[in-house]
C-alpha cells in the first residue's frame, strides 16, 4: 500500500494525461498573406488542466513521546499539541485519499468502472476538497452511464467495446483495422505495445457526452481510443485514418512515457494516418504566414482550440514531423520520441537529437518550409 501511495501522483498524471484528438478539417484559404500572432501562447492555447491533490510528502511521524519541542526543550502548550494532532490527522486523511485514488485508477484500467467510482468517492469523502477525485468521479461516471451495457470483444492486442445489435458489424470492422494498424505503425516506429489497448465505439451523441471533445474532433486517445462510428456498416477510408491516427497516439504515448509534446504527437499521428501526402496547399498556407506559432506554445492540449486555431496547430505539427522525416529519417524521429521517456524536456531532447537548440530547430524547419513551399 505504501508503494501505491508514493506512486499516486505518477498514476494520476498518467490517468489525466493530455488527450490527443483526430482533426478533420478542410484546407484553409490560400488568398493573401496570413499573419499568425504567437503572443504569449495563451491566445492560441486553451488547455484543460488537472492537478493531483496537494499533500505533504514530508515525514510527519512524531519522534518523541513527550509534549516537548525537540530543539529548544520548551514544553508545548495545550493548543499547540491539539494543533499538531489535528495536522497529523489531516495528513493521514490525505495519504488515505491518495491510496483510494490509486485503487480507483487500477480498477479503471481493468474496466471495472463502478468500483473505480466507488474508490474515487471514498477519496473525496476523506478529503472533501480533493479536486482530482471530483474530476475523476465526473469523468468515469459519464463513461459508466454509456458503457456499462456495452459488449466487450477481447483480442490479443485490443479490447473493443461497443453497443450490441447493429454495432456488432462496426466492432468487427474496427477490430480488423486495429490489427492492421498494430502491424503497420509498429513496423514504422519499431514499437509494439505489450499490453491490450481498449478501444470504445460510440454514437456521435455518446462520443460528445463522454469525451466533451471539440466539435472538430473525429476521435480521441486519452489512455483509451474513443471513436464515434454512428451506424457504421462497412469499412471506409475515413475510418481507417481515424483508427491509424488514434492508435499512433497510443504507441507514441508508450514510447515517450506520456511526455511527448502534443505538436510532435499529433504530427506523427497525421504522418502515420496518411495525411502527409497531398497537403501542399496546407504547407503553402503555413509558408506564407509572416509568423508561425513557436512550437513551445504547442506542447499542451489542443482540446481548447477553435477550428481556425486547430488548423494552424495541427498543420505545424505535421509540417515539423515531415521536415524531420525528409531531412533525418525515421530513426532520428523515433530517437527524439524515446528521449522524452527519460524525463527530458523538449529543449534537452531536441539538443540531444539534433545538436541544436529548440529555437534553432524551429528556425531550420521554417527555413525549409519556406524554401519548399513559399512563393
Amino acid at each position: 500500500m505504501e508503494a501505491k501511495i508514493k506512486n499516486i501522483f505518477v498514476l494520476v498524471l498518467v490517468f489525466t494525461a493530455i488527450s490527443t484528438t483526430t482533426l478533420w478539417l478542410i484546407t484553409p484559404d490560400k488568398g493573401g498573406k496570413t499573419r499568425v500572432i504567437a503572443g504569449s501562447g495563451n491566445t492560441l492555447l486553451g488547455s484543460i488542466k488537472t492537478s493531483p491533490p496537494e499533500t505533504d510528502n514530508q515525514d510527519t511521524t512524531m519522534t518523541q513521546n513527550s509534549a516537548e519541542a525537540p530543539e529548544s526543550g520548551v514544553p508545548l502548550s495545550r493548543e499547540e499539541i491539539e494543533s499538531t494532532a489535528a495536522t497529523e490527522e489531516v495528513d493521514q486523511q490525505a495519504r488515505d485519499a491518495a491510496a483510494y485514488l490509486a485503487l480507483g485508477i487500477e480498477s479503471y484500467k481493468k474496466e471495472d468502472l463502478q468500483k473505480a467510482i466507488s474508490h474515487f468517492q471514498e477519496a473525496l469523502r476523506l478529503e472533501p476538497g480533493n479536486s482530482t477525485a471530483q474530476q475523476l468521479i465526473a469523468k468515469v461516471s459519464r463513461e459508466a452511464k454509456v458503457e456499462d451495457s456495452f459488449n466487450n470483444k477481447e483480442g490479443t492486442h485490443f479490447n473493443v467495446k461497443y453497443e450490441g445489435g447493429e454495432s456488432d458489424v462496426a466492432g468487427h470492422v474496427v477490430a480488423i483495422i486495429l490489427e492492421e494498424a498494430y502491424h503497420k505503425v509498429g513496423s514504422d516506429l519499431g514499437f509494439y505495445p505489450d499490453d491490450s489497448i481498449t478501444t470504445i465505439l460510440y454514437s456521435a451523441t455518446q462520443f460528445m457526452d463522454v469525451t466533451r471533445a471539440p466539435a472538430w474532433s473525429g476521435g480521441i486517445y486519452d489512455g483509451k481510443i474513443r471513436i464515434p462510428v454512428g451506424g457504421l456498416r462497412e469499412r471506409t477510408a475515413v475510418l481507417e485514418k481515424v483508427i491509424f491516427h488514434e492508435y499512433t497516439h497510443a504507441v507514441v504515448h508508450r514510447m515517450g512515457g506520456g511526455r511527448v509534446p502534443v505538436w510532435l504527437n499529433e504530427g506523427i499521428a497525421q504522418y502515420e494516418d496518411g495525411r502527409n501526402e497531398g497537403r501542399d496547399d496546407l504547407f503553402r498556407y503555413l509558408a506564407s504566414a509572416e509568423n508561425l506559432v513557436p512550437l513551445k506554445y504547442l506542447e499542451g492540449s489542443f482540446m481548447g482550440l477553435n477550428q481556425n486555431q486547430a488548423i494552424v496547430a495541427y498543420g505545424e505539427g505535421l509540417s515539423a514531423v515531415k521536415y524531420i522525416m525528409d531531412e533525418y529519417g525515421m530513426g532520428i524521429l523515433t530517437k527524439l520520441v524515446s528521449s522524452y521517456r527519460d524525463g527530458k524536456d523538449s529543449e534537452a531532447s531536441i539538443k540531444d537529437t539534433f545538436q541544436m537548440t529548440y529555437k534553432e530547430f524551429q528556425e531550420s524547419w521554417i527555413r525549409n518550409l519556406k524554401k519548399r513551399y513559399g512563393s
